[in-house]
């Protein structure tokens, strides 16, 4: 009888510290779910809402160095320079294609998408007037290509300056608003993990109360 009443009470001693490990791991395993929901966020905003509003920024600094060359090119005749210019005015141009096209990638937006795609057909006309304004420089025709410059190659570049300002405008109202969420997101779980570690608490409370009082029963106190 006393080997029973020892193996009833080991019995139930393993089983109460197992429920409070278990109460213990399923409080582990809630956390980690809600400290991967806000990592998500997290890489999200960064990935996307972040990194498109530096990828705008510099397609205003690519567009202001292309025109920048451009303009060195009309108003001076040295060929070496004019060389260099182009080269630039080129690599510029080349990293605007790419940012537009990570950014074509990467907006969520429907607003932001539809003022990309204009800023992209924009930039189409702009890269042309570009390229024939350096081919008639490079032709020595410097009047035409000072003509040109200032005629249509300027207008268009502050019409991309507009449309990226107002592509920016929106994303940071979109980032403004996703960080908002991931906060509200962040509180909201800190608040749920405390809950459950409260309930937690209580139930281990609870159990090793009840277990107290059956083991002192089984002692005889």
């Amino acid at each position: 009888m006393r080997v029973k009443r020892h193996f009833s009470l080991g019995a139930l001693l393993g089983t109460g510290f197992a429920a409070i490990i278990a109460i213990g791991l399923l409080v582990a395993i809630f956390g980690r779910a809600e400290l991967n929901n806000t990592s998500q966020h997290i890489e999200f905003y960064e990935k996307y809402h972040l990194t498109n509003l530096l990828s705008m920024q510099a397609l205003k600094d690519n567009l202001n160095n292309a025109t920048k060359a451009t303009f060195i090119m009309v108003f001076q005749d040295d060929e070496k320079s004019q060389m260099e210019e182009e080269k630039l005015t080129e690599l510029s141009i080349k990293r605007n294609d790419e940012l537009v096209a990570q950014l074509q990638a990467n907006v969520q937006d429907t607003d932001a998408q539809n003022m990309l795609n204009n800023f992209k057909a924009t930039q189409v006309e702009y890269v042309n007037v570009v390229r024939q304004t350096v081919g008639l420089a490079k032709n020595g025709q410097m009047l035409d290509a000072q003509s040109l410059a200032v005629e249509k190659m300027q207008p268009l570049q502050i019409r991309l300056f507009e449309e990226i300002s107002a592509m920016i405008q929106t994303q940071q109202a979109s980032t403004t608003s996703a960080a908002a969420a991931s906060t509200a997101s962040a509180r909201s779980a800190g608040d749920a993990l405390l809950m459950i570690a409260a309930v937690a608490a209580l139930l281990g409370i609870a159990i090793a109360w009840l277990f107290t009082r059956y083991i002192k029963r089984q002692l005889g106190g």
